[in-house]
């Protein structure tokens, strides 16, 4: 896809962040869930696919038509027959959000921040309404890449946080694109501290430090 960071890194490099890669090869297991909110053109949902097998399942969230007509035509290049794409936006309640979509670089779309912003109209559900209408009780893992909006999108999965103790959770936490919201990246790690998560950083060879900051990708877990 032309004007698209990760696809771009994806083709260099052979995966969009190697050492999210190989933490998820040691802790995705064949039957796996995987959630991918903000699945943008599958960099994450396609290896995730081939992780968790025939038994598992892959759960790729992308509201925008054409980015999500992108994802869509890489899961049936690789035949991700586990892959259940959902082209709707998450958040912390059901609705319509304007989706502004940059033609410069389709990685930053983002739900609109500004009066001056303008864009598409798109559906929102929560993550834990649409796991109930797809009959999906467990996650393994949950990653959100939303560009600011990942505190609204945690409000809208409360449930699934309290029914999967053993489930981590990667944000891409970015304090500027937070605060376009309001939110300060305190705000995001104060809620998930809240059910008794902690923040890791990810090592090269794919192992959970403690973080000593909220900035980038971060990954929470109970354990």
């Amino acid at each position: 896809m032309s004007n698209n960071v990760s696809s771009l890194v994806a083709c260099i490099e052979g995966s969009r962040d190697p050492s999210i890669d190989r933490l998820l090869r040691k802790r995705l297991a064949p039957g796996g869930v995987f959630c991918d909110v903000g699945a943008n053109i599958g960099t994450y949902t396609i290896p995730a696919s081939a992780l968790v097998g025939d038994r598992g399942k892959v759960l790729a969230f992308e509201p925008h038509p054409r980015t999500l007509s992108y994802l869509q035509r890489n899961v049936a290049l690789n035949g991700a027959a586990n892959v259940v794409i959902i082209g709707k936006a998450l958040g912390s309640e059901a609705g319509s959000v304007t989706l502004v979509f940059d033609p410069g670089n389709a990685g930053e779309t983002h739900v609109k921040r500004s009066a001056g912003e303008t864009g598409i109209a798109v559906d929102v559900t929560t993550l834990d309404e649409e796991l109930h209408a797809l009959g999906v009780d467990r996650v393994d893992y949950l990653k959100i890449d939303v560009e600011g909006f990942e505190l609204s999108v945690l409000h809208g999965a409360s449930r699934t946080i309290t029914a999967n103790p053993a489930m981590m959770i990667q944000l891409e936490m970015v304090a500027g694109h937070a605060a376009e919201y309001g939110v300060r990246l305190d705000d995001v790690s104060a809620f998930l501290r809240s059910y008794g998560l902690t923040a890791h950083t990810v090592t090269s060879d794919g192992d959970l430090v403690p973080a000593s900051g909220f900035n980038g990708e971060i990954v929470w877990t109970r354990f």
